[in-house]
This record gives C-alpha cells, structure tokens and sequence, in this order.
C-alpha cells in the first residue's frame, strides 16, 4: 500500500496535463504523459520478458520495501534511495525493447538517478 501511494505521488508530481490510468490484478499503476516524455529511455536488444524480469529484480534488490508490479503492463515502482522510481518495459517486436525509467526526488524529477538505474539493469542484463 505504501509503494502503491507513493506511486501516485509520483505520478502526481510528473503530471502536468491529461493522465492515463490503468489498473489490473488490484494493482494501480498511473503513467502520466508527463512520464512517456520525460523518462530516461534504453533501446536493447532482448526480449521484453528478461528485460522485464531483470527490471523487476533490479527493482527489488535496490528497494528495502516490496516494490509495485503490474505483469500485465510491465510497470513497476519502488522506493530507493529517498526517490520513487517508475519504470515500464514496451516490447517493440520479438528481440527489441524499449525500457523506460523515471525518477522523482522531493517532488522533482531526477535524471541521474533514473539513469542509475538504467545502466544497473543494463548490467544485469549482461550476466
């Protein structure tokens, strides 16, 4: 309950105009048009379920609370580091996909710690 609220504390402090919600298997999970424009993005070369898989894991090991997952979306949330981080991996076709992954720190948006965690999945990813 408590990822699931401050998700929506970071969606409300990236939304700046319409929002889109979605919400499956009693998960909430809110992205904002504010978060499509302003995540960090990594293009790689695999298959949207490890990166999705390595997302989630990379998630949990840097959260000390459970983070928030929506499988069915491949949205995730977590507290790490004092900032709510978001992420959501998009399958762009069978070996391409797109992470995206964005931060928010006291109510700003924090790119250094959205690409942290980018180049910490990318790391996993190549174990």
């Amino acid at each position: 309950m408590k990822t699931l609220l401050s998700l929506a504390a970071f969606a409300a402090a990236l939304a700046s105009g319409g929002c889109v919600t979605a919400a499956a298997a009693g998960i909430g999970v809110v992205l904002t048009q504010d978060f499509v424009e302003r995540a960090n993005s990594a293009y790689l070369e695999e298959d949207a379920d490890v990166v999705w898989q390595a997302s989630k894991d990379t998630l949990a090991n840097l959260s000390r609370d459970p983070i928030e997952t929506d499988d069915e979306l491949r949205a995730a949330s977590a507290v790490w580091g004092g900032a709510t981080v978001a992420l959501h991996v998009e399958a762009l076709d069978l070996a391409d996909t797109k992470l995206s992954v964005g931060a928010s720190k006291f109510g700003l948006y924090d790119n250094d710690v959205a690409q942290d965690v980018i180049r910490r999945i990318r790391r996993r990813l190549e174990r």
